[in-house]
C-alpha cells in the first residue's frame, strides 16, 4: 500500500485542506477494510487533534467493505490521466516523468454530445476531471482542454491500432486500452499528446505513425464526430510505485490484453 497526501495553501485564518490518496496492493486488502476500523481511525484523529472532522462515506456509515459491494454495472471512476497534469507534458522534454496535478486545481469535462454519441452517455454520466499541477496550468487547460487532452482520451495508441478486441462500449466504459502513466514513455507529436500501456509502447515506438494512423481511422468510425472517452478508469501506476506494475497494479476490472 502507498498514500499520497495533498495539501492545499493556508487560507487567512492559518487553515488548509489535506486530501488522502491509497493505492492498495490488491482489491482484497482494499475490501477488508471495516467501517469499524474507520471509526477507530477518527476516534484516534479526534484524541489527537481536538475535533471530529466530517466524514461522507457511501453508500453506508459502515464504509468501504459496503462500497465495495455497490459498483455499479458500468464501474468506479478515477481522475482522467489518473490525476497527471496534461498540461505539463507540454511543457517538459521527451523522457522526463509525467507531473501529478492537485485537487486544488481541478476542472472538470463535462458530458455532451460533442465528447460521446448519445448511445453511448450513459456508460459514463458523470463529469471527467483533470488535476493540475498549478493554477496557471489549469487556466491554459479552460482556454482549450483538447488541445492538452491526450488523443485518444489518454487510451493506450498502440493498443487501439493494433488489438482486435476493443469495442466504442468497452471504451467509453473505461475499462479497457490499458495505459501506463508516470513513467517517461509517453511521446509528444505534433503538439498532440499520445500514451501507451507499458507493453505496448516499445512496439509504439517503433513506427509511431503508422499506429497514430491507424487508431485515428478506428476512432473516427467508432466515434464519428465526437471526441470519444477519456481515459479515467485503466491506468496502471508504475512509475511512481517503482515495483512490477504488470504483477501487482492492474486495476480491479481492468481488461489487459
Amino acid at each position: 500500500m502507498k498514500k499520497q497526501l495533498y495539501t492545499s495553501k493556508p487560507d487567512s485564518s492559518g487553515n488548509c485542506s489535506v486530501w488522502s490518496h491509497v493505492i492498495w496492493e490488491s482489491y482484497a486488502l482494499w475490501k477488508n477494510i471495516s467501517g469499524a476500523a474507520c471509526a477507530e481511525v477518527q476516534t484516534d484523529f479526534v484524541t489527537a487533534f481536538g475535533y471530529a472532522p466530517p466524514l461522507t462515506r457511501l453508500p453506508t456509515a459502515d464504509g468501504y467493505t459496503i462500497l465495495s459491494d455497490s459498483v455499479p454495472n458500468e464501474g468506479t471512476k478515477v481522475l482522467a490521466v489518473n490525476g497527471n497534469d496534461v498540461v505539463a507534458y507540454q511543457q517538459i522534454k521527451a523522457g522526463d516523468k509525467d507531473v501529478p496535478g492537485r485537487p486544488e486545481h481541478r476542472r472538470y469535462i463535462e458530458m455532451s454530445s460533442h465528447l460521446l454519441p448519445p448511445s453511448l452517455q450513459h456508460l459514463h454520466r458523470q463529469p471527467y476531471e483533470f488535476w493540475f499541477s498549478t493554477s496557471a496550468n489549469a487556466v491554459l487547460f479552460d482556454a482549450d482542454p483538447w488541445k492538452y487532452i491526450p488523443a485518444f482520451g489518454g487510451h493506450c495508441t498502440h493498443g487501439i491500432a493494433s488489438r482486435g478486441d476493443l469495442t466504442p462500449a468497452l471504451l467509453a466504459d473505461g475499462r479497457m486500452a490499458f495505459t501506463c502513466v508516470n513513467t517517461t514513455q509517453w511521446v509528444v507529436r505534433n503538439g498532440t499528446l499520445y500514451m501507451n500501456s507499458c507493453g505496448m509502447y516499445a512496439n509504439f515506438i517503433k513506427d509511431p505513425e503508422a499506429d497514430i494512423r491507424k487508431a485515428h481511422a478506428l476512432w473516427k468510425k467508432w466515434f464519428g464526430d465526437t471526441h470519444g472517452p477519456i481515459n479515467d478508469a485503466c491506468f496502471q501506476d508504475g512509475g511512481r510505485w517503482g515495483g512490477d506494475p504488470i504483477g501487482a497494479l492492474i486495476p480491479v476490472k481492468c481488461g489487459l490484453h
